[in-house]
């Protein structure tokens, strides 16, 4: 639908198209050429505050002041609209039991992303700053008490310290701890099956020649400073416990 605008040489309305309706100063070319005709008029750029003679009705004194207004004019665009983007619930807002996750940019970490100033920003984090009126203080992070990494609900934000924001996870078993780990070699299933033959009377060395593993990383399973989440058989007493691999293999079977 077009939008109806007055020429600033004859004072006729005119027609423009809705995106031409912040530059469209005249109704035809005539009054373009009769505007260019007019005596030199001063007056003051709109983004410098500066004095310039006017040429074709300008309301800046060069490009760069032009840019600048129209960069300023867009550059909040993307947090305006950013309350919009949120996949939200039917319930009041904020609502203090469902997640608002991000429904645009979303890294591969699951963090939900925007440009802002040209610069890609957390928006976790956007999202706290918005709602509070306030940066985050230098050297805290933006935790969720949801664990949902694209919800951006303030209500369940909170600023905490990497360390808190670390421990928390841990409580909550959200962390990588064993077959969550990528360079694990134990599963499970293989690290209770070690667990039973170490408590069966089996040394380490033996143990990770049978798994395949380095005796390094049998010990720290055997002396429960890794996989710490799996349940420790009783250990057989130790005067029963076989020294030897074939006593081992005769045990078993």
């Amino acid at each position: 639908m077009p939008v109806f605008l007055v020429c600033q040489i004859c004072n006729q309305p005119f027609p423009v198209d809705p995106y031409r309706q912040d530059t469209a100063l005249y109704c035809s070319n005539r009054c373009r050429g009769q505007s260019l005709r007019n005596p030199e008029e001063m007056a003051l750029c709109e983004q410098c505050g500066g004095p310039f003679i006017v040429k074709r009705g300008a309301r800046f004194c060069s490009t760069p002041c032009r840019r600048l207004s129209q960069s300023a004019k867009n550059m909040g665009k993307s947090l305006r609209d950013f309350w919009g983007r949120l996949d939200r619930c039917t319930h009041e807002w904020p609502c203090p039991y469902c997640c608002a996750c991000w429904c645009g940019g979303v890294y591969e970490t699951g963090y939900g992303e925007i440009m802002v100033r040209k610069e890609r920003l957390l928006t976790h984090r956007v999202a706290w700053e918005l709602w509070n009126g306030r940066r985050i203080p230098t050297g805290l992070v933006v935790a969720h008490y949801c664990h949902t990494r694209a919800c951006c609900n303030p209500m369940h934000l909170h600023i905490a310290t990497q360390a808190v924001n670390i421990e928390d996870s841990v409580r909550d078993r959200r962390h990588a701890f064993g077959e969550r780990q990528g360079h694990s070699k134990f599963t499970d299933l293989t690290a209770t099956e070690a667990l039973t033959l170490y408590a069966a009377g089996w040394s380490i060395q033996p143990l990770a020649d049978h798994f395949g593993v380095t005796f390094a990383t049998a010990q720290s399973l055997c002396m429960g400073k890794t996989w710490k989440h799996l349940p420790r058989p009783p250990m057989f007493p130790k005067l029963n416990r076989p020294r030897s691999v074939k006593r081992q293999l005769v045990l078993l079977s």
